[in-house]
């Protein structure tokens, strides 16, 4: 798939106004019922559900694209009993802490703290020791806009800078990396949580496991970029779909 010229612009920008639309929806409605048997029986399908069991264990670094219903990824895991620390700042950071204001006191022990990420320094020393102490983080990592990137890959046929923190802490702390989506189904309301298969960091550089990384969520908003946050690069670009 390339993303050239205008075709099919119009059609692609529908679909995203309309996900962003239902994507509230979804993450009120994740937060009102994940918490019941009947939910997590009727309406959650798990691709992968044994990795749950590794995840469990903890010093777990996991991480979604801005795909799907990213939001209630946090949700989803507390409810299915996995402690987390989303990652996160700016409006990103203050939507997710304004979800966990009012989340069920049931989850609060799952999610402590949505952790800043702004000032790198502390966010560095904070992250060491959760991993340390067999925590687990969730992060959202594929795009950011910070001054001279070391890297860039790949999104959509399109060079963008990438950060590079996740590999280096997976290094760092010899954590594993778990891939994860969490997205809508079918109708309303059925939902898919996957599991990818792991990242492997052994005998890796920093740059190869961060290639393993993005490569790997290319694969996945290439698919339905439609669904993709980020979307609106393109479109404030005017670069579509061939």
């Amino acid at each position: 798939m390339k993303f050239t010229n205008l075709k099919n612009q119009e059609s692609l920008s529908k679909k995203w106004a309309n996900y962003i639309l239902f994507q509230e929806t979804d993450a009120i409605f994740v937060y009102l019922f994940s918490q019941t048997k009947c939910f997590l029986k009727n309406n959650l399908i798990i691709i992968n559900e044994e990795k749950l069991n590794d995840i469990k264990r903890g010093n777990t670094i996991i991480f979604s694209p801005h795909w799907g219903d990213f939001y209630s990824i946090p949700i989803i895991l507390a409810s299915l009993r996995i402690q987390n620390v989303p990652l996160a700042n700016g409006d990103e950071g203050e939507h997710m802490r304004s979800i966990l204001d009012v989340m069920l006191s049931s989850l609060k022990k799952y999610i402590t703290e949505v952790l800043d990420t702004s000032n790198p320094v502390n966010a560095l020393f904070k992250l060491d020791n959760l991993l340390k102490n067999s925590k687990n983080i969730l992060e959202f990592p594929e795009y950011t806009l910070g001054p001279k990137p070391k890297y860039r890959t790949k999104y959509l046929d399109n060079f963008f800078p990438v950060a590079y923190g996740l590999a280096a802490l997976a290094k760092r702390n010899n954590s594993n990396i778990q891939p994860v989506t969490f997205t809508r189904i079918d109708d309303f309301p059925h939902y898919e949580l996957r599991f990818y298969s792991k990242i492997n960091i052994k005998d890796m550089t920093v740059g190869q496991i961060n290639n393993n990384i993005h490569r790997l969520i290319n694969s996945i908003i290439v698919k339905t970029p439609e669904k993709w946050w980020y979307w609106y690069l393109f479109s404030k670009n005017r670069i579509s779909i061939n």
